[in-house]
């Protein structure tokens, strides 16, 4: 008689990667089960990048004499071969409808959602996180970035590598930063997946200070007046003018004013940045010893 035979496979919680799946073949029926015609299919592969060809394979019961094969988001989008390659040219998630026929019935399948076609990943945002921090021994920082849709994993990019050792975790990092370094640090990511990787996100700049560290250079830096429209004064030690770069960051960690032929009228610098939106930003100073952070407020 008809009888029903069921496989049943149940996802763990450890790896989602490649096909995910368990795969049944050479299945033997006993010689007196009915010929009915039954629909059914596999391919080659259900991942693709796209412009790239899926091999279909009928898989049928019964004496079958014709299919008729429908493709979502496929080319060709329909097919009378039995056994076609169907190329995909736009990402997204398509179903796959197979019908036969032995000459009296008729039997159809369709599987939802069978077909995923990637693309290279797209550029991730800015990393997200401090941009003024320490490097006292033990600080570490943490970043993030957005989930990419079809990323499988990140590359996260420290610059210069001497100012600390990355802790790569998806869209998120942690960096331990190097004891007692100070300067200026970039921060970046891309995505990356089997069709491609993206382009590095934009950098964030961040300011590294050796906080209790040369606490006697803690007043080594005074912004006059603090508010004001953008006309600051900036008072420094002479020892710290020379060789000196000066920067201004938002609060997105872009550099917005920068400086490297910094004007010294005994230890004051001068600086304009009344172009600016109101709002808080953060200077940092980097001279040859040492590197200074204030928070400056333009109103």
């Amino acid at each position: 008689g008809q009888h029903t035979f069921k496989w049943e496979y149940e996802k763990d919680g450890s790896v989602s990667n490649g096909g995910d799946c368990a795969w049944l073949d050479f299945i033997c029926l006993p010689s007196g089960a009915l010929n009915v015609a039954l629909a059914g299919f596999t391919s080659d592969i259900t991942e693709v990048c796209e412009n790239e060809t899926v091999n279909f394979i009928d898989a049928s019961s019964g004496d079958i004499i014709s299919w008729e094969w429908e493709f979502e988001g496929g080319s060709p989008a329909t097919s009378s071969f039995q056994n076609p390659t169907v190329a995909y040219f736009n990402e997204g998630i398509f179903d796959v409808t197979l019908t036969v026929s032995d000459g009296n019935e008729f039997s159809t399948v369709t599987l939802e959602d069978y077909i995923t076609v990637m693309t290279a990943p797209e550029t991730p945002t800015i990393p997200e996180g401090p941009i003024l921090v320490s490097s006292y021994p033990d600080d570490t920082d943490n970043y993030t970035t957005t989930q990419i849709p079809y990323a499988s994993s990140y590359l996260w990019v420290l610059e210069p590598s001497e100012a600390g050792t990355l802790i790569e975790n998806g869209v998120d990092c942690t960096v331990d930063w190097t004891d007692y370094w100070a300067g200026i640090a970039t921060l970046k990511v891309k995505a990356m997946n089997d069709c491609g990787e993206s382009n590095f996100s934009e950098e964030l700049e961040i300011g590294v200070v050796m906080t209790a560290v040369d606490n006697n250079l803690t007043n080594s830096i005074q912004v006059i007046p603090n508010p004001n429209k953008g006309n600051f004064s900036i008072h420094v030690s002479d020892q710290l003018v020379g060789n000196s770069e000066l920067r201004i960051i938002n609060n997105l960690g872009k550099v917005v004013y920068q400086n490297n032929k910094i004007s010294n009228d005994n230890g004051i610098l001068h600086i304009n940045v009344s172009n600016l939106e109101e709002g808080i930003y953060y200077l940092i100073l980097n001279s040859e010893y040492k590197v200074l952070k204030e928070k400056i407020i333009i109103k």
